[in-house]
């Protein structure tokens, strides 16, 4: 959109604004095997896949801010305290209405949800959106699928995770694109 409120012709945020996200991102190897794991497993016709870069989970969506209160959100939520945890992807899900087809975990790890609660108080904080809705964890693979696939599960992909990120959405050359705009470790001896 522009300032007057019309959408930009590339499909980006608001002009002056940013469209930021806290996520779990893996690295490139984790996101080799998950597609090779999927091309295996989960062969699904139609769609479009998301690309293997933006493979992530989010933690908390934050959407479209201007660059003041990006930067408070920035700094509201960087050194947030949280612990190393084991997070495995095996759960297929499938949402009708959009339909997009979701890889999730078939148990959540405590740590995650201590971790997403903390996220969302610290944006808050930093003037962002107040999140209520419950939280489950998910990654996007395919959108515009047709139907569902015929399975639930996959052969589990463990996921050592040791960080957190904030995320910006960019549309770059008609495609959506994620940058890195800070990341921020989770320590075995977390307080929390």
């Amino acid at each position: 959109m522009s300032d007057n409120g019309t959408a930009n012709a590339d499909g980006g945020s608001p002009e002056g604004t940013r469209r930021l996200f806290l996520a779990l991102w893996p690295d490139e190897e984790l996101r080799g095997r998950l597609r090779e794991r999927l091309e295996t497993d989960l062969p699904v016709r139609g769609g479009r896949p998301e690309p293997v870069a933006n493979l992530h989970v989010t933690l908390v969506f934050i959407g479209d801010v201007g660059a003041g209160r990006a930067a408070a959100i920035e700094h509201a939520v960087a050194g947030i305290p949280g612990v190393p945890f084991r997070l495995s992807l095996e759960r297929v899900g499938y949402w009708p209405r959009p339909r997009i087809l979701w890889l999730g975990p078939r148990e959540v790890p405590p740590a995650l949800y201590a971790l997403v609660g903390r996220l969302r108080a610290a944006v808050a904080a930093g003037g962002g959106p107040q999140e209520t809705r419950s939280y489950l964890p998910h990654m996007t693979l395919i959108r515009k699928v047709p139907r569902p696939p015929g399975t639930d599960a996959i052969a589990p992909v463990s996921w050592a995770v040791n960080a957190y990120f904030l995320l910006e959405s960019v549309v770059v050359a008609g495609r959506r694109a994620y940058l890195e705009l800070g990341s921020w470790p989770l320590r075995q001896d977390a307080a929390g």
